[in-house]
């Protein structure tokens, strides 16, 4: 699945009475079966919000964190191979020119091919002459 958070919070400035509400949200990432969690929350939330609060902050200097209205979760479907996709390989496989992208009729050739070896295929179109 894809995740990413989002933290919504109220801030308020030094002279001003109402709170301002701010948003800050992650970057898309993914979580496998195998994924570690803690890593995985550390990595992609909570490392990244704490610096773009930071930065917030700093770069606009008076604003202080008043409370935390809400942290969301956002979960999407993730579906990495589905047909007629197409998946760039990375530049370091790309320049040993060692792997090929097939589309989705290249596949389906490869999978026939090897389900009727070529053998088998030249003798089935000569017994459908002879019939």
């Amino acid at each position: 699945m894809r995740v990413y958070v989002l933290l919504k919070s109220d801030y308020v400035k030094a002279g001003y009475r109402d709170p301002d509400t701010k948003t800050f949200n992650t970057k898309s990432a993914d979580i496998f079966a195998s994924t570690d969690l803690r890593e995985w929350f550390d990595e992609h939330v909570r490392v990244p919000l704490l610096r773009d609060v930071e930065e917030f902050e700093d770069r606009d200097s008076g604003w202080t964190l008043l409370n935390v209205l809400n942290l969301t979760l956002h979960i999407n479907k993730y579906n990495p191979i589905r047909p007629s996709s197409y998946v760039p390989l990375p530049a370091k496989i790309l320049r040993r020119q060692c792997c090929i992208n097939v589309n989705q009729e290249c596949f389906k050739w490869a999978v026939l091919s090897a389900l009727f070896p070529q053998q088998n295929m030249l003798s089935a179109s000569q017994s459908m002459r002879t019939k």
